[in-house]
């Protein structure tokens, strides 16, 4: 996922091997599942109906998810900007910048 992209309500974003997902639930909360059902990390950011997650540029460059009104809930770690979020195929999320692996959940 790119800075161009955002993550809204029941999008997914898949591992190649499509075992993994990460999902923004109706709630607010962004979850990584195993096979659609098992959560192995989430946001902890339900009761925000409409929030989306995205990868930012520039000052706030970084992972984040945002409420509906643009107010930030959640974020990783920042990066200068270029990031992108992958979805490996043993479940790992990571944000990259360049060659590096500046945040991971698993």
């Amino acid at each position: 996922m790119g800075q161009t992209e955002a993550l809204r309500t029941d999008n997914v974003m898949v591992s190649p091997n499509h075992i993994y997902s990460l999902k923004m639930q109706k709630t607010g909360d962004l979850q990584l599942l195993k096979n659609g059902k098992t959560v192995l990390w989430h946001s902890n950011t339900a009761g925000h109906p409409g929030s989306y997650a995205l990868v930012q540029g520039g000052d706030l460059g970084g992972f984040a998810v945002l409420s509906a009104g643009k107010q930030t809930l959640w974020s990783a770690k920042a990066t200068p900007h270029d990031a992108v979020l992958t979805l490996t195929n043993t479940g790992t999320l990571n944000l990259i910048w360049g060659r590096t692996t500046v945040w991971t959940a698993k």
